[in-house]
């Protein structure tokens, strides 16, 4: 991503840290298209700061995210194991809302293969009060 302010803007040759951490950023010795560096122009991050992670950044939507941010939050927070918790199958796995209310805790996700996690949900859908999972669905 570029991060560049109008040029309007009048800096002092010191600018801090847009990562929050108050350090002074240096200035730019030549133009880098890919960093969004420009030659003479002061660095918006210092190497290895970046934005805000979590409810520190400004665009944090606490429990008002989509469904595609929920679970982008969640495979980024709880790196998963590659083992379904139902069947014991190592390799690719998904997380499976236990509720499909969609939340923020570990807790509430099951870590399916992929046909384990097409039953679940077909086994939701059916709205039944009890299932081989051992989940009561309500």
């Amino acid at each position: 991503m570029l991060y560049r302010l109008p040029t309007s803007l009048n800096f002092s040759k010191s600018r801090e840290c847009m990562c929050g951490c108050g350090e002074l950023t240096r200035v730019a010795p030549k133009t880098d298209n890919r960093r969004g560096h420009v030659k003479g122009e002061q660095i918006f991050f210092i190497h290895g700061h970046y934005r805000a992670f979590g409810e520190q950044n400004a665009n944090w939507k606490g429990d008002d995210v989509s469904y595609k941010g929920i679970h982008k939050y969640i495979s980024i927070r709880y790196p998963k194991k590659n083992k379904c918790e139902h069947c014991d199958f190592k390799g690719f796995t998904e997380y499976a809302s236990k509720d499909h209310k969609y939340s923020r805790k570990r807790e509430d996700y099951l870590e399916l293969c992929v046909p384990c996690h097409q039953k679940y949900d077909t086994k939701m859908a059916l709205l039944r009060t009890k299932t081989d999972w051992g989940y009561t669905v309500q």
